[in-house]
């Protein structure tokens, strides 16, 4: 009897002694997270706030001046009275549908090519090198290159005509309506593909080489092997960059604003630069702040489809 009583505080001891570890541990690491909660909060979290409050009042953006609370009503004005949102809004699910769907095609094929390429170690390395050079240029750069080479008078369609070819080629890309936004969509592009090519790449090379050698035993072709192993090799990193891609697509703002400033006719405008121009050029930062929201709950539902999408099919 002695004997069951020890052994049972024996257990009981030992319980408490590993739950105490483990609240010890826990208490730990969030000592450890706690002083980089406390600069994201300072950082990220007040302004946060900030922007939720500010959304709702009618504000010039000026210290000077006392904001005006006026609830919702940016909201209302948004949704229901603004011509240029709705505009605004297609454009950024335009950019998203085209620049994602490009630059994954571009990204992916391109590094199954160089994942299959047998040209040695440096031949590799100054290829992949040389595609990545679009991406190490800063944005403003190939903003401004690329309006540039795209003027009708002095760009690459004048030069071409020059050096005799026999169609004209001197159409305003940037300056026409109908034109403008794909145009400044391709620049995105040409810049943004060979950095999900390289992230493509390196998880392509993580996939291990036997399972290959059996979809080749099986009689798999390059086809097969891509779409049945390579595929699902890469598809944590695919998902996740679908996902990143979306919501930075929904923040774009650069590429228009040095290129178009969102015209001709509003026909580059976008939720970015209605927000600055709001704030910038109209003096009205409550009604920016209420776009700039608006931006995080499009962002925001992006992020909860995703995680749904990953649960379901356990990605």
């Amino acid at each position: 009897m002695q004997g069951l009583i020890g052994a049972h505080w024996h257990k009981t001891l030992l319980a408490k002694t590993h739950l105490t570890l483990g609240r010890q541990r826990k208490l730990t690491a969030w000592l450890f997270i706690l002083p980089a909660l406390l600069f994201h909060f300072l950082v990220i979290g007040i302004p946060a706030l900030g922007s939720i409050y500010y959304s709702m009042t009618q504000w010039s953006g000026i210290s000077m001046t006392p904001e005006k609370f006026i609830g919702l009503k940016n909201f209302e004005d948004l949704f229901s009275h603004d011509e240029i949102f709705p505009m605004a809004f297609s454009h950024n699910l335009i950019w998203m549908v085209l620049s994602i769907g490009a630059s994954f095609a571009l990204g992916l094929g391109i590094a199954a090519l160089l994942a299959q390429s047998r040209l040695g170690q440096r031949r590799e390395l100054a290829i992949r090198g040389l595609l990545f050079l679009p991406n190490i240029l800063p944005a403003v750069i190939v903003a401004y290159m690329w309006a540039r080479l795209l003027q009708p008078q002095r760009g690459i369609g004048a030069l071409l005509m020059q050096a005799g070819l026999p169609w004209n080629l001197k159409y305003p890309l940037l300056g026409s309506p109908d034109t403008a936004l794909v145009t400044v969509i391709s620049v995105t592009i040409w810049r943004g593909w060979p950095f999900l090519m390289v992230l493509f790449l390196t998880a392509m090379q993580t996939i291990p080489p036997e399972l290959y050698d059996a979809a080749k035993v099986d009689g798999a072709g390059a086809w097969q092997q891509f779409y049945n192993v390579t595929i699902p090799g890469i598809m944590p990193a695919v998902f996740f960059m679908l996902m990143m891609s979306a919501i930075w697509s929904f923040s774009s703002f650069q590429y228009v604003w040095l290129m178009t400033g969102g015209g001709p006719a509003y026909s580059t405008e976008l939720l970015g630069t209605m927000l600055y121009k709001n704030l910038v050029n109209n003096f009205r930062a409550g009604y920016a702040s209420a776009i700039g929201m608006t931006i995080t709950a499009l962002s925001g539902a992006l992020i909860g489809l995703f995680t749904l999408i990953r649960k379901r099919y356990e990605i």
